[in-house]
């Protein structure tokens, strides 16, 4: 959908040039999403919940930014 729609408009599709660049959203102190694994893992093996906490924020924000940007483009009843 997004690239259907935006891709002329950003310099990318992916989610976090769509946050910056048409949503307006900036992540500070955001734990990269090539990170969540090992963040996972770490978790599994010490039970840390350092990163792992990290990750779930991470997550969280991606389901905001997704709801957001159905919301922008008319795609949400509520």
């Amino acid at each position: 959908m997004v690239r259907r729609q935006l891709r002329e408009q950003l310099t990318n599709c992916k989610l976090g040039t769509v946050e910056r660049e048409w949503l307006g959203i900036i992540r500070h102190h955001d734990l990269p999403s090539s990170e969540v694994p090992s963040a996972w893992h770490e978790w599994l093996r010490s039970g840390r919940e350092g990163k792992l906490k990290r990750a779930i924020a991470h997550h969280r924000q991606d389901l905001i930014t997704l709801w957001r940007l159905l919301d922008r483009l008319g795609m949400t009843t509520a």
